[in-house]
Order: C-alpha cells, then structure tokens, then sequence
C-alpha cells in the first residue's frame, strides 16, 4: 500500500470515527483552568521561636521559582517572606536547586507568653503548607526553648 493511500484510509478513519462513535465514547479535552492545591507545595517549620520564624517553601510545579509565603498566627497574617535562601539540606533532598529557605523575624507582639500557632501559605491562598501549625516558642538564654503557656 502506497503512502498516499495510508494518508487517504487515516483521513478516512478519523471522519468515520466522528461519525459513527456516539460523543459519549469519544475523548474530548477539558478547557478547566488547574487550580493549585496542597500537592504542588512543600514546606516547613523548622525554627519558631521569639527571635525568628525559619523554614523553607517550595512549588513542586516551578521548583526553580521563590515561592513568597505568607505567615500566619492562626487566622491572622503577621506578613510575607521570600523563600529564596540557599540551604545545602534542600539541594542534598532534591528540593528545587535549594534556594526556597525563609527567615522572618517574630513580630514583637507575639513575644507575650500565649500561645501562638503558626503556619505558612503560598501568598495570597489559603493552602496550609503544614498539616498542622507549629507553636512559637520563648528562647530562654543558653539556647533552651520552652512552650509558650496559654
């Protein structure tokens, strides 16, 4: 069969198949904006204490990008960070080219002995990067860290 007569029995085939093969069997593609959810981000708490709030952000979708994080005291967002810090930990993880590390300094007003949880979202979405918020906690001189009470 000559290559002129396989184009002529494709071409053939695909209005056949449009024809014939009811729309409820056919595949056709969805026009849905992706919307990110918890899958396209990793992060994580690694210092909250009264001196600084430490970490690191990531999207998995654009792992070469800085993701911005906002911070957050349970509902009350306390301001953003850039996590674009180079940590060796994150590099040795597989974690993007390791630049996704953050530090934002503790507000002063929640130095008051309560207790404060906190989490961290891509800026501007409410997707909790953490399973669970994390609690801040007081510095005690000589490097002791103790549970805020409340």
């Amino acid at each position: 069969m000559s290559r002129k007569s396989l184009v002529a029995l494709n071409v053939w085939l695909l209005i056949a198949s449009a024809v014939l093969i009811p729309s409820c069997y056919r595949v056709t593609p969805t026009h849905r904006a992706m919307v990110p959810g918890p899958a396209d981000y990793g992060g994580n708490i690694d210092i909250a204490n009264y001196t600084e709030i430490a970490g690191w952000a990531w999207s998995r979708e654009q792992p070469d990008e800085r993701l911005t994080i906002d911070v957050y005291d349970g509902d009350t967002v306390l301001g953003t960070a850039v996590a674009d810090k180079f940590r060796p930990d994150l590099l040795k993880r597989n974690i993007g080219d390791g630049k996704h590390g953050f530090s934002f300094k503790t507000p002063a007003s929640l130095r008051d002995g309560q207790r404060h949880a906190i989490q961290i979202r891509p800026a501007g979405t409410n997707i909790n990067l953490l399973q669970e918020a994390v609690p801040l906690t007081e510095q005690k001189p000589g490097g002791k860290k103790t549970a805020a009470k409340g």
